[in-house]
């Protein structure tokens, strides 16, 4: 009797370790569950991180919950379309790209707190997006991940100022590289594995010695449509403009009416981002075939996608010509170069370059000017003293007289100056730096005044813009994970 109870314990004891056994290896490929200690969660996600996860008999414990972010609501980054974007690490940031960008990509509300250093501001992410709904993590290659939609991705590196520097695929996968203002982007797709994106701040950023503002205004909406080659008037106007010519034309620029949804290029990405599309016109490309250009009509030299062909013509009738300026004057105001649609840069840098030029010098002397005039306010928007006294002046004009350039911070010098000279000038309040008059006057004006210095540098902020391929989500899975 004793032999039997004997044998049923160790029977008994042998199945629980049985089963014991297949919960771990049936746990061993679930993405919902974490090996990782809490130490090295924590050193992962930062201040996302909770102590308070669940444990179960025979389980790994949970994996944490992070945030969702999304783009697809209404053109808003997470809900938020006024944000502030800064390059400066804090403490308790996390390893992880995500939770590095939640804290480099931050709602445009007041949640800095001073510390005790001089320079250095606590930022608390957690609190920031506390309106964005959390879901639990996911486990790749031993990183906690957000998975995140293509359109999304793509929004993240409009908002970054990435540009792609590095593609490459084969029979082993994709890999690609994009550097941004704010810090490095990898894309890696090994075949029949999941997409993993990571992004990395920039090496040595410090606040100390940063003679930058810390952070500065951009808008979500704003980005994606300059990424989809959309501008808008704020009225119901909004126009978008075709891809790269392909051929060496001509072509006749053809303004069709709500025809955005008929358009190959970028539609799709702009209904990804919560954009509507049939609330656009679209600006195409015709073949010119036998039409003969006017008088009136413009012709541009554009750059050519194809191969061997440098340029492409294009014939611009004077319908389409005011539909030109009145897109110049809606330029949004930005503080950051865009990363965006090529067609739509090569068709207005064609357009206004020779205006720009006239006045090129004249707008170089008036924002070098701002430096000296408007010393005190510049240092109050957080610029360094020693920076404006030594070298601000010169940066900012250099910049404007090179014409095109690869610098996101002469572009936040000169749209800062801009920004300080219209706000602390007389009849600055009544300039909407989002929609000048400038293009559209009917005479070019002698002097420029401040809707005219707003006008140019936007156009300015186009010449030293990036092109970002408006059709990368076709190289891209549905949802990748951004580590």
């Amino acid at each position: 009797m004793q032999n039997a109870t004997n044998t049923q314990l160790v029977q008994g004891a042998s199945a629980v370790l049985a089963v014991a056994g297949l919960l771990c290896f049936l746990g061993d490929g679930d993405s919902t569950s974490s090996n990782l200690t809490a130490k090295e969660i924590e050193e992962q996600i930062g201040s996302w991180f909770s102590s308070r996860q669940g444990w179960t008999l025979f389980s790994a414990p949970a994996l944490p919950l992070g945030p969702a972010i999304s783009i697809q609501q209404a053109e808003k980054f997470c809900g938020a379309n006024n944000l502030r974007l800064t390059r400066h690490p804090h403490d308790g940031m996390g390893t992880n790209g995500w939770a590095t960008l939640l804290s480099f990509i931050r709602p445009d509300i007041l949640l800095s707190t001073p510390t005790a250093t001089k320079g250095i501001t606590g930022f608390d992410p957690v609190t920031a997006w506390s309106d964005v709904p959390l879901a639990p993590l996911s486990l790749q290659d031993g990183k906690l991940c957000v998975p995140i939609s293509r359109a999304t991705l793509m929004t993240l590196f409009a908002l970054t100022n990435a540009r792609c520097i590095f593609t490459y695929s084969d029979a082993a996968g994709h890999r690609a590289a994009y550097p941004s203002y704010a810090g490095q982007w990898a894309v890696t797709w090994p075949i029949r594995e999941q997409c993993i994106v990571t992004f990395a701040g920039h090496d040595g950023m410090n606040a100390m010695k940063d003679v930058y503002p810390p952070s500065f205004p951009l808008r979500a909406g704003k980005c994606v449509e300059m990424l989809a080659g959309i501008v808008e008037d704020g009225k119901g106007w909004k126009a978008a403009f075709p891809g790269r010519a392909k051929k060496q034309g001509p072509w006749v620029l053809q303004e069709r009416k709500k025809g955005f949804p008929g358009a190959h290029g970028s539609r799709h990405l702009y209904n990804m981002a919560g954009g509507k599309s049939a609330e656009v016109d679209f600006l195409a490309l015709a073949p010119a075939g036998h039409f003969s250009a006017s008088k009136d009509d413009r012709k541009l030299e554009v750059q050519c996608s194809a191969p061997e062909i440098e340029t492409a013509s294009i014939i611009v009738k004077k319908h389409e010509q005011e539909l030109l300026k009145r897109a110049l004057d809606c330029l949004p105001w930005t503080h950051l170069s865009w990363s965006m649609h090529r067609g739509m840069r090569d068709i207005l840098l064609a357009y206004g370059s020779e205006v720009m030029n006239s006045y090129r010098e004249e707008l170089a002397s008036l924002i070098s000017d701002t430096v000296r005039d408007k010393e005190s306010a510049l240092i109050e928007a957080g610029w360094s003293p020693e920076f404006l006294r030594t070298s601000m002046a010169e940066m900012a004009s250099s910049s404007v007289m090179f014409g095109r350039g690869n610098s996101g911070d002469l572009v936040r010098i000169v749209a800062g100056l801009v920004d300080i000279l219209v706000d602390n000038s007389d009849g600055g309040e009544s300039i909407n730096k989002d929609q000048t008059s400038f293009w559209r006057s009917s005479e070019r004006p002698a002097k420029l005044d401040l809707d005219g210095v707003v006008a140019l540098t936007k156009f300015f902020v186009l010449e030293w813009s990036q092109e970002l391929n408006y059709q990368l989500y076709h190289q891209l899975p549905a949802t990748v994970y951004l580590s």
